[in-house]
This record gives C-alpha cells, structure tokens and sequence, in this order.
C-alpha cells in the first residue's frame, strides 16, 4: 500500500515533498486532496461522480477520474481547477496511473474529510508522510545492498523519467 501511495504522490505533484505533509495531523492548507476531491465517474452513461472512499466496482466500470486541484494557498476550499483523467487511452488500453489510484481506493479506508494519501486502522488516522517516505526508500536501497544516501525522495521524481528515456518512450509520455 505504501507503494501505491507513493508512486502516486509522485504521479500527482512530480514531487513526494510537495504534496505530503510533515505532519501527523494534515493541515488545512497543505495542498492535500481530501477524499471527497478525487472522484470516479462509471462507464454507465449517468455521468455520476462518487467520492474516492464511496467507490465499490470492478475496474473496468471506470470511466473517468476528477481531482480538485488547490493549486494556491489562498484558493478557498471550495474552489479549484478539475483535473480529469480517462481510465483508458486513445487505443482502449487501461491507463496505469488510474489503475494505481483505483488500487489505493479500493485498498485503503478513509473518511470524506481526511487526506487522499492516508488510511485508517483502527480508527488511527495515518498520513504518508515525507519521513515515510524516505524511510522507505532508505530501507529499501539497504535491502538490496545499495548505498543508502544515495536515496532520496528525488530519487522517485528523476528514476522514472530516467528509466523512460532509456527505454526510449516518445519525449511526449516522459
């Protein structure tokens, strides 16, 4: 989960620390999605949207998916600019970003108020946090016997457009 999590992070703001707060207990001016803000429109013609913790289907009866974006601190709450995905691309092929957001959804229990990137166990609200973050990566590098300064959250940001550009992907999808 907090695989998904993080890739996700870096997905949605490019960099883990500009979107997860360093702290327990989510701010309301952190930049954060709350739950209600992701939405998921079905692929059945209502055109109905339903906040990411309300969402109970199969992946394939995704159409779109809609962020509220808050890009400045002093956007009110209730205003921002929609961001739309499509769960499929120009060939019908699924799109994995979506695929990961569906996963976290249908992973993780959230309530409408808490942050997108969180979970709760037993009622203990649980941000990704920056620290968690680099924790991870830190002990991941050690588990495979990599030097583990060499790990950052910046290594996120740059590995996958590095790995892209090996692989020789058009400049468009980098």
């Amino acid at each position: 989960m907090l695989a998904t999590g993080v890739s996700l992070s870096y997905h949605l703001c490019l960099q883990s620390s500009e979107y997860v707060t360093r702290t327990i207990v989510p701010i309301d001016d952190s930049h954060q999605f709350k739950t209600t803000e992701v939405e998921f429109m079905l692929n059945d013609g209502s055109l109905t949207l339903f906040a990411s913790n309300k969402l109970h289907c199969p992946y394939s009866a995704i159409k779109l998916v809609k962020f509220s974006m808050l890009h400045a601190k002093n956007i009110r709450r209730d205003y921002g600019v929609p961001i739309w995905f499509s769960a499929t691309d120009k060939n019908n092929q699924p799109v994995p970003f979506v695929q990961l957001l569906y996963r976290w959804v249908t992973t993780s229990k959230r309530h409408d108020s808490d942050p997108f990137l969180s979970f709760r166990d037993n009622h203990t609200l649980h941000c990704l946090l920056y620290k968690t973050i680099q924790t991870a990566l830190k002990s991941s590098a050690k588990h495979f016997n990599l030097d583990e300064a060499w790990f950052n959250t910046q290594s996120i940001r740059m590995s996958v457009p590095t790995i892209a550009r090996a692989a020789r992907e058009p400049t468009a999808i980098i």
